[in-house]
Order: C-alpha cells, then sequence, then structure tokens
C-alpha cells in the first residue's frame, strides 16, 4: 500500500524541534537519520565505548540498545590503531567452523535480529578467536531519544552532532566556488561574489518560471516572517509578484504566500508563529481544498496566548469589530485597500 503524504506527515510534524508542531517529527528525524547512517554512510550520533575480550572467545557481546550502525572497530598495540574488517553474518557463521586461534582478530560481523524481535540487544561477534586478552574501541552511530514535549524542551537530543550536520552539509555546499582555491577568510566583496556562480545557480530560488511546477500538479506553499532579520522578506514578496509577470497568470491557483507579522526568521518573535502548513498543503494536493487561511498561534511557556489567520498574500487579517481579539475567529482575510 502506498505511503500517502498524510501518513508521512503522521510522523513528521515536528522537525527540530519546529515550534507548534507534536512529537511524532522527531520520530521521523530520527528514522531519517537512521536511513543516512545507513545507507548514505552519515556520521552524525557517534559514540565511543570499548569492549573488553578475553582469550578464546568469539562473542557475542551485546550492544547497546540505541545501536544503529558501527563506524569503525579497533585494537591498540604499541600505540597503533588495528581496525577489524566488517563482514556479514553469513560470512562469519561459515568461517566460525574453523576453531584455529590468531594472535588478534580482523574481522567483525554484527547480528541485530534479536533487537528487531523482542527487543534483546543485538551482539557483535569477532573473528578469528584472539590468543590473548585485549580491549576493543568501538566506534558507533546510535540513536537518540525522541522529544515528548518539544514545546518545552530545553535541548534537541537529535543534534548533538549538529556541528558535522552543519559544516559537512550547508556550509560546505555554500563556500563552493568557481575557483577550487577558495578559502572563506580571504573572500573579497567586492570582487568575489561572481565566483560563487555554481553554487549559486543550486540555491538561488530566483526563477520565477513555475510552468513545469504546475503542469504536473504542483503546489506550493510558502510562509514568511514580516520581522525575519536574516533575509529580507521583500525579496519574497518580490518572487511571488514576479511570477505573474513571468508566467502570465494569477499563481493563486497552485502557489500562495502567507506573510506572518511579528514573526522571526522561521520561528519565534511577537507574532503568531506556530503554524501548521503541512496540513494545509496535503489538503490543497490530496483534496482540492486551497487554503485561504492559515492559523497562527502564538505560545508563552506553552500556553497559548493569542491566534490569528495568516492570509494568502496580498490579503491581511482585519478585525471583525467584535469578539475577543486573542481569538483567530474574530479576523478576517480582506485585501487592504492601496
Amino acid at each position: 500500500m502506498p505511503l500517502t503524504a498524510s501518513a508521512i506527515v503522521t510522523l513528521a510534524t515536528t522537525v527540530a524541534k519546529c515550534p507548534g508542531f507534536t512529537f511524532q517529527g522527531g520520530q521521523c528525524l530520527n528514522l531519517a537519520l537512521d536511513d543516512l547512517v545507513l545507507h548514505r554512510d552519515l556520521k552524525v550520533n557517534l559514540v565511543n565505548r570499548t569492549i573488553s575480550v578475553t582469550s578464546g572467545t568469539n562473542g557475542p557481546f551485546n550492544l547497546s540498545s540505541d545501536y544503529v550502525r558501527t563506524y569503525d572497530l579497533f585494537y591498540t598495540q604499541n600505540g597503533v590503531p588495528y581496525f577489524l574488517n566488517p563482514i556479514t553474518l553469513e560470512m562469519y557463521d561459515a568461517k566460525i567452523q574453523d576453531t584455529d586461534l590468531a594472535n588478534y582478530p580482523y574481522e567483525f560481523a554484527t547480528d541485530l535480529s534479536p533487537a528487531s524481535v523482542d527487543g534483546t540487544p543485538a551482539s557483535l561477534f569477532i573473528y578469528p578467536q584472539s590468543n590473548a586478552a585485549l580491549t576493543l574501541t568501538h566506534r558507533y552511530m546510535i540513536r537518540r531519544p525522541n522529544i515528548a514535549s518539544p514545546e518545552t524542551s530545553t535541548g534537541v537530543p537529535w543534534f548533538q552532532d549538529q556541528d558535522y550536520l552543519v559544516h559537512a552539509t550547508a556550509l560546505r555546499l555554500m563556500k563552493l566556488t568557481d575557483d577550487a582555491r577558495y578559502e572563506w577568510t580571504a573572500f573579497d566583496f567586492d570582487a568575489d561574489p561572481q565566483r560563487t556562480g555554481t553554487i549559486a545557480a543550486m540555491l538561488n530560488a530566483t526563477d520565477p518560471d513555475l510552468s513545469r511546477f504546475r503542469a504536473r500538479g504542483g503546489k506550493m506553499l510558502t510562509y514568511f516572517g514580516w520581522a525575519d532579520a536574516a533575509l529580507n522578506p521583500y525579496r519574497t514578496v518580490a518572487y511571488y509578484e514576479g511570477l505573474q509577470q513571468a508566467m502570465g497568470t494569477e499563481p493563486q491557483s497552485f502557489y500562495r504566500l502567507f506573510m506572518v507579522p511579528g514573526m522571526f526568521h522561521c520561528s519565534g518573535g511577537a507574532g503568531a508563529d506556530h503554524i501548521d502548513a503541512m496540513t494545509a498543503v496535503i489538503d490543497w494536493v490530496e483534496a482540492g481544498k486551497a487554503p485561504d487561511r492559515l492559523v497562527g498561534r502564538h505560545l508563552e511557556s506553552g500556553a497559548v496566548k493569542f491566534a490569528r489567520p495568516h492570509c494568502p498574500y496580498p490579503q491581511t487579517a482585519r478585525y471583525r469589530g467584535t469578539g475577543s481579539r486573542q481569538s483567530a475567529e474574530s479576523f478576517v482575510c480582506s485585501t487592504p485597500r492601496k
């Protein structure tokens, strides 16, 4: 049965502690990190632990319940590390029939099946048996716990290795230029911006021609804080307005922009910044229900202080004249007078 967007968002509503969502998103992010660790060799959530090995044994050595994948396994002799090579469990089962001892082991295998069946710790085996006691250093990736209350949590366990994530991805990409000798400390803001043409073509969202996206039935929703101090909100407004000129049509049929008064960069600020935009775009794609407003909430210490509707640009929220000013229902979306 294919996984629908609705099913995905059920697990993906909080990523990186985004305000206004629930803890299932943390589960989804952990699953994504697991996939990157297992299949893309992303080295996040890396820990070091030791395994004490007695002579004449192959194991098993219990792995911790948060184990995901081994990065490396080694022992040290005279200050020199010796690394064991990973092999499959099937290869290990065949080799274990050879009971000869060696000076030291040189291969290892892991058995994760017990943990997946009944929660029993996964196991690690070494081959061949060592003829002397030794200490193995095991470096491996772990699964961070989910956050039960993201709104009040003081930390984001998924990002213990955020420096690695940032430098290995975003910053490395942003430093790419057409000059292999590039050094950021020597960047000349007068002469060097043109050197970033290669990465700019990849990252800059400046092409207003979304005709192919529209032709495939795509729907796009953007929300942006008017109080964003990191990026100029008028650039996003200019891009949206440029769509109509470039495509010769009103973009509301497939692309809607929601400007959020008082919101900082992505979240925070004095505005109603807790917004569920994901459900809105899913309803648009799967049910044909275009979003005519997004309800945002402003939280303090986990409690909702007020709510506001955010309207499709160029509309803005206007007070009805009656009702609580803390309630979104007391406001309507209307086009401002020019």
